[in-house]
This record gives C-alpha cells, structure tokens and sequence, in this order.
C-alpha cells in the first residue's frame, strides 16, 4: 500500500464526521471511492484514519463511517495527491492535478457568467470525450445540466451511491461558479435537480441540506438551475486567488466549512424545515424533533422569518404534486401518494395552489416536453 504517513487533515481535525458537521455525506459513497483509489494502490481507511484526534473513530472502516459534507472534499483533496488523478480513478479518463484549475483558466476571459458556463461545459466535454455537461437557456432560467448515464465510470456503481456523488459535484460546481462570480449565487439558484428518488429518512441524502434551493426529484439529469439575472453576471475570476493549482477541492471544502459555521450562527429555520419537508416528513411534531426542538420554538423562529409550518408544508406538497404530474402520473396517483383521502380533495388543492386544475397541469406539461433540449427529457 502507498503509504499515507506526513499528511494532516484540514487543521489536524479528523476527517471522520463529527457532531458540529452541518451536512454530512452518505456512507454508501465512501465505498466506490475506497475501491477505486485501491486501483493504485491506497488504503482509504488509513487515509480517514491519518491523524485522527478524536478517538471515537478509531478502527472504523469507510462503510462504518459517515463523513462531514466540508471534509469530503478535504478527503478528496488528500486522494487527488496520493493517486495523481482529481478523479481519483473513478473515472476511466483520468485528471492530472491541476485540471480544474486549468478549466478555470479558460473562463477568466469569459463576457458574462452564462459564457463561463458554456466554456466550462465545453472543457469537460473534451477532457471527458462526451457531451455529459449541458448549458440551457429555457423559459426565463439558465440550467447547468450534468447526464451522467453514459459517463466513462470505472465500474458501476449503485443508484444511491451515483446519485450521492453527482449530487456533490453539483455542491461543487456551484461554489466553482460563485468563485467566478464573487457573488451570492444562492439568490439566483432557482431549483436543483436529481435523480434521487425521495429520500425515505432525514439522513439519506443529508448533503442535500446545503441547498437553499427546492430539490426536484427523480429528474432525468443533475442541474442546477438559475434565473435568467444569473447570466449576464460580470465573471470576477482572479486566477491568483486560487492558492495552488492543485487545491480547487481544499479550497471548496474551506468555502463550505464557513458556510457551516455561518449557519450555526443564524441558522435557516424555514429552508431546514422544507429539506425535511421534501424528504417525506410532514408532521409538525416529528419536524420538530429532527430539527432538535420543540413545536412551539419551531413556531417561533418560522414565525420570526415570516412563513408558517403550514404554509411550507403546502408549498412542499405542490412542488411534489406538480413533479409528479410533469411526469405524466394519473391524478389519482398522485392523490394518494401526498396522502390526500380522495382524488377530489387533492383537485381541490391544487387548483387553490396554482390557479389550474392538476389535468389542465398535466397537459401543459406534454406539450412542454415536445419542444427540443439538448438533454433528452431533462
């Protein structure tokens, strides 16, 4: 085995999860990843294991241990400079160190953000020898699209397992893009895309709680999707601010570890409250308890952001209601799958919501899915 000895993790913390982690990554991911960097020879569990100081993660394997979201990415840091590749071998085309910055390169001249996007697809698409990156320009958003169903993986790796890491390389890109922009991009982000299925429990999919964006599930591609402001964006890129050539998933990694640690000091209560939302959940008393306090606090401090439990529960439903039904499922399907006692009862509802009833929905819908995209059926 390469051996790991001399390398500290971020600040001499363990790279293991830890109780202050704001979003922590799926387990299941960590395993495609310790199988891959064993191509050349590197022990995942003594790279998690290096220079731990808590010794509650002692002995503990990659498929024992979760991981905080912001020291996933320092764990990749670590693995990009054991095995010389920032796909760490996942990927049958591999990366020299240095490629992101290079990407990153081509943009500094860009004339506006949507032309970084385009660039930056563009230089994936070469380095990959595929169209998997995808920039649109549809009804009022631009959309940072990733269909990742022909990518040249190693081996194939589980629905959950792909959906975890494309899901972090969208957390990725879009700290890319505020690196260019030097602005809240979180403002402009619209909706984020997955092919996850609906996580059945809070802990699946935690990562996704970095979002402040609504999540479309079950999605056909992996996007993340601005409003049209977006996109004449000034891009700001100093090359000389990014530290080493070979640090891009350090410097996130920093990025999102400031972003947890802001959240600790005025934490989103209504956004918290919709990912739980949008992962099943729907009573007020078990959101309440995920969240760690009571019912009456959570009242409070929604309250004191101006939206009600009730309201965020229906805004949830509709943007489930309206997926399902974009995906041509019959009225009374979906009824029953939000938990509505009737088909009536659930019409009732949505036309209150969205001023149409949920067929007239439906057939706006296919008429929408008849226009051209550059992602089929994204």
């Amino acid at each position: 085995m390469r051996t790991t000895a001399g390398l500290t993790s971020n600040g001499g913390q363990d790279l293991l999860s830890r109780s202050q982690a704001a979003w922590t990554v799926d387990r299941a991911l960590l395993r495609p990843i310790a199988r891959a960097v064993s191509i050349v020879g590197v022990s995942l569990e003594e790279v998690l294991q290096t220079n731990e100081t808590d010794g509650d993660c002692t002995g503990q394997t990659p498929a024992q241990s979760q991981i905080g979201l912001a020291d996933y990415f320092f764990l990749l840091q670590r693995l990009t400079r054991l095995t010389g590749d920032e796909t760490f071998h996942l990927s049958k085309r591999p990366l020299l160190p240095g490629t992101f910055h290079f990407v990153l390169s081509q943009v500094s001249a860009a004339a506006n953000f949507e032309d970084a996007l385009r660039r930056i697809a563009k230089s994936y698409n070469y380095l990959y020898g595929g169209t998997y990156n995808h920039v649109i320009r549809r009804d009022g958003t631009l959309i940072y699209a990733i269909d990742n169903s022909r990518f040249p993986y190693q081996f194939e790796l589980r629905p959950t397992q792909s959906a975890s890491l494309m899901e972090c390389i969208l957390i990725l890109m879009h700290f890319i893009f505020i690196l260019l922009t030097s602005e809240d991009l979180d403002r402009h982000l619209l909706k984020v895309w997955t092919k996850r299925k609906i996580p059945a429990s809070s802990r699946d999919g935690a990562h996704l709680g970095i979002w402040t964006a609504p999540i479309r599930w079950r999605s056909t591609a992996y996007a993340l999707v601005y409003d049209d402001a977006a996109a004449t964006l000034p891009v700001a890129l100093d090359l000389r601010d990014l530290r080493r050539p070979d640090a891009i998933y350090g410097l996130i990694g920093t990025m999102i570890r400031e972003r947890e640690q802001s959240r600790g000091q005025h934490p989103d209560w209504s956004s918290q409250v919709r990912m739980l939302l949008e992962q099943g959940q729907r009573g007020e008393q078990d959101v309440a308890a995920a969240l760690g306090i009571s019912e009456r606090s959570l009242r409070r401090r929604l309250e004191a952001e101006g939206v009600t439990f009730r309201d965020l529960c229906q805004r949830a439903l509709n943007e489930h209601a309206r997926l399902l039904l974009a995906q041509d499922h019959l009225v009374e399907e979906v009824a029953e799958e939000l938990g509505y006692s009737d088909a009536r009862s659930f019409r009732r509802a949505f036309l209150s919501w969205n001023g149409v009833t949920p067929n007239a929905f439906r057939v706006v819908c296919r008429m929408s899915d008849r226009s051209a995209s550059p992602v089929k059926n994204v």
